[in-house]
């Protein structure tokens, strides 16, 4: 990796399932535009957002990136699903982990916001596309990510989500055809 910048974990992103340390170190290759490198850390555009770095905000041309993680969850959904059918709950819960950052990040950015984990269920209140009781089923999922049971909701999570991008597309044609 060439052109790595460091960057501290900024209040917005503190939460310990994801960022046990006090920065992170970014590539600058690929974050003017939508990639999904799988090298980068969570959140990797809200870290350059919320450090006040220019970058690419997913949340302002959501189409292309929520498309892309409903995709990147299947594969993650088939993985953890293969570890917990093995009864590798610890290795399932790393691909937890990645679920849960990808159902944030689409959750957020669906409203065209950047993910803020440490004010998540007040924004989430405001929210009005979202799965029903997003928040007691995020609670429950943020704190035993290791659960099976704590997977099939956050399959679940994925599945009304994107029915719920798909909701907010028909009311955005709706809305900005003349006449409507």
């Amino acid at each position: 990796m060439s052109g790595l910048i460091r960057c501290r974990i900024p209040d917005e992103l503190k939460h310990p399932l994801f960022f046990s340390i006090e920065a992170a170190e970014i590539s600058r290759d690929g974050l003017q535009e939508w990639s999904t490198a799988s090298d980068a850390p969570y959140f990797v555009y809200e870290l350059l957002y919320w450090n006040g770095l220019g970058g690419y905000r997913p949340w302002e041309a959501v189409q292309p990136p929520l498309l892309n993680i409903f995709a990147q969850w299947e594969g993650i959904k088939q993985r953890a699903g293969l570890f917990f059918s093995e009864r590798k709950a610890d290795d399932a819960r790393l691909y937890m982990i990645d679920g849960l950052s990808l159902f944030m990040s689409a959750l957020f950015w669906l409203h065209n916001q950047p993910v803020s984990l440490n004010k998540w269920k007040t924004s989430i209140a405001t929210f009005p596309f979202k799965p029903v009781n997003t928040a007691d089923r995020l609670s429950f999922i943020l704190s035993r990510p290791g659960l099976y049971h704590s997977f099939i909701q956050l399959g679940q999570l994925f599945v009304e989500l994107e029915k719920q991008y798909y909701k907010k597309e028909i009311v955005s044609k709706k809305t900005s055809k003349p006449g409507a």
